[in-house]
């Protein structure tokens, strides 16, 4: 923050102000740091975005969440430092809440402006340069910074309720005038409905044989329609698994990593039904890499991820972030997720406008609670409870979502709306739980994160009580629902799944190649396999291939080793599946 040129040197010392008046200036200058901190936050992490590319991890409405944040803190420090100042009115209170208020709120500023690359100490020293200049001016001109605090508070007040404005209004001006320049939809077209349990890995669900009950209402639910046993994603973490199921598109083809957002080369899947008429909608739960910002939410009418609560608000800045815990982003943002009651809740409330308007939709949802740090009510986590801690809330966590999804499934089944839906339950990503020595994921390309469920259920045209042994990949999914409304696009990658349950002994089906990438992970721990580098995988004819950042690989029969145990490169009798997987490796990467 600047102070105003012409702030003179008052006559006036201090210790001579009204005990009151002092009361009164510290809480103004808690408002004027506050609120322009929080804009000049705000700013930063715009131009971060806009001009840089970079990701900031933070809600669309941060131009008026961080002032009110930095407001919040700073206001509860200056409640006590306004009473001391009113118990002393000789002592400089005011000069040393500002320097400590400014100093704070720079530290805070340059952190997030250097998107923490410079040293701690190096922060600090800039900070309290800032603070003990700015106190030392207002301690020689306290009447001028009294009369700049007001102007700022006033102005900066403006600024944010203008923003609120701007921010809550922006999107609804959007999604109406999107639905007035829609075309006309075919008058049958069906609506189409894709479930993401983010996090959830096949092998963990009782759908596939799992011994603990974790998903006995997907399994209901699936006998419906096809599940496929062996679904594949293209990428172990969301937003290249995310890309590659709107797109029909590698991972590597979308510039979707850890650093970088999908782009606009290829049509997504919500575009593409725009285009034919539909309401498209997503509701999304993970913040971290499906949210707004990572480019996923192109072709979407509504998008809404980051929840507008007082813990949002709070965790708005930096600031916030720094003095609420030490813990990284996501656990934070964690703490105030979309939990799958919420997230239902968002379909819900939108789908009557949706069903009045005639209109066919396309809906998204986003499921996170199978994730780190797996919060589950306290008796879905009583209920799972045996003797690997990790492993009990992962399914818990599972089992609730199961549970969640279920109530979803129920609830638009009474409403009729299933009667022409097109309903896929998949994942984006499995989760190590210890197995390879690993937990999390993005770190591998193991089958305990590639395979994840799949189910596909349209009374119309997908026959009940298929099961699909082959193995299928993810990125058919986005052709296999356009073909299922109707319609074909050769802009969108992949090949139709109809093949699978269509297939017959006289017509049997070729299963496919499929194969998966991952970047080098930008935490570099000691047992991740991309520490180095990225991986590739290559999966067919019951063997998967992985090839490591120094080109050394690892060979598994998935169908006799489903957990891949027992790296069979070096066996000379299956030297055959090794070369034709390279092979196929090479083949994709060539195609880049």
């Amino acid at each position: 923050m600047t102070t105003d040129a012409t702030m003179e040197t008052s006559t006036t010392s201090p210790s001579g102000l009204d005990r009151w008046a002092a009361a009164r200036d510290i809480l103004l200058s808690a408002a004027a740091v506050g609120l322009v901190a929080g804009l000049l936050e705000a700013g930063i992490h715009v131009v971060r975005f806009r001009w840089f590319g970079q990701y900031t991890w933070t809600s669309g409405q941060i131009g008026w969440m961080a002032p009110l944040s930095y407001l919040a803190f700073l206001g509860s420090g200056a409640v006590p430092s306004a009473a001391l100042a009113a118990l002393r009115p000789r002592w400089p209170v005011v000069a040393w809440f500002v320097a400590v208020a400014s100093a704070s709120a720079a530290f805070a500023l340059v952190r997030v402006g250097s998107a923490q690359r410079l040293h701690l100490v190096a922060m600090a020293a800039i900070a309290v340069g800032v603070g003990t200049q700015l106190g030392r001016r207002v301690y020689r001109a306290p009447v001028a910074w009294s009369s700049l605090a007001r102007r700022t508070v006033l102005a900066g007040s403006l600024a944010v309720v203008a923003l609120a404005a701007i921010g809550l209004g922006l999107p609804a001006w959007r999604e109406r005038s999107g639905i007035a320049a829609l075309p006309a939809a075919d008058r049958d077209a069906p609506n189409v409905l894709l479930l993401v349990l983010d996090t959830v890995r096949g092998e963990s669900l009782s759908l596939y044989g799992y011994s603990r009950p974790t998903t006995p209402r997907l399994s209901g639910f699936a006998s419906r329609g096809v599940v496929f046993d062996r679904a594949i994603s293209a990428a172990p973490w969301t937003l290249p698994s995310h890309a590659t199921m709107f797109t029909g598109r590698q991972p590597w083809e979308l510039g979707a990593s850890f650093r970088s957002q999908l782009d606009g080369r290829y049509p997504t899947l919500a575009e593409r039904f725009r285009e034919r008429g539909y309401l498209t909608a997503g509701f999304v739960a993970n913040t971290m890499y499906a949210s707004e910002e990572t480019g996923l939410q192109r072709g979407f009418l509504r998008y809404q991820d980051y929840r507008i609560t007082v813990k949002q608000i709070l965790l708005g800045s930096e600031f916030g972030q720094l003095v609420s815990s030490t813990r990284s982003k996501l656990a934070i943002r964690a703490a105030d997720m979309a939990t799958a009651p919420i997230i239902n809740d968002w379909l819900l409330s939108w789908l009557p406008d949706a069903r009045r308007s005639g209109r066919p939709f396309f809906a998204f949802l986003n499921f996170m609670d199978a994730h780190l740090p797996y919060r589950t009510p306290a008796p879905w986590e009583a209920k799972f409870r045996r003797d690997d801690p990790m492993v009990d809330r992962y399914d818990a966590a599972v089992g609730f979502l199961d549970d969640q999804v279920g109530r979803l499934l129920d609830e638009l089944d009474r409403q009729g709306v299933l009667d022409n839906t097109i309903v896929v339950v998949t994942a984006d990503h499995g989760e190590h739980l210890g197995d390879h020595k690993m937990d999390n994921h993005a770190n591998s390309l193991y089958l305990q994160l590639l395979r994840v469920p799949l189910v596909v259920v349209f009374p119309k045209s997908v026959p009940a009580g298929r099961r699909v042994v082959e193995p299928a990949g993810l990125i058919d999914l986005p052709t296999t629902l356009l073909e299922l409304a109707g319609a074909t696009d050769p802009a969108v990658g992949g090949r139709s799944l109809r093949r699978f349950w269509t297939a017959d002994s006289a017509n049997p089906v070729q299963p496919p190649f499929i194969v998966s990438q991952v970047d080098q992970h930008p935490i570099r721990r000691s047992w991740y396999r991309n520490r180095d580098g990225p991986l590739w995988g290559a999966l067919g004819e019951g063997h998967h291939l992985i090839e490591n950042p120094d080109r050394s690989i690892e060979l598994y029969d998935y169908l006799a080793d489903p957990g891949e145990v027992t790296n069979l490169s070096a066996d000379s009798t299956r030297r055959v599946w090794a070369t034709r997987l390279r092979a196929v490796l090479d083949s994709a990467r060539a195609g880049r």
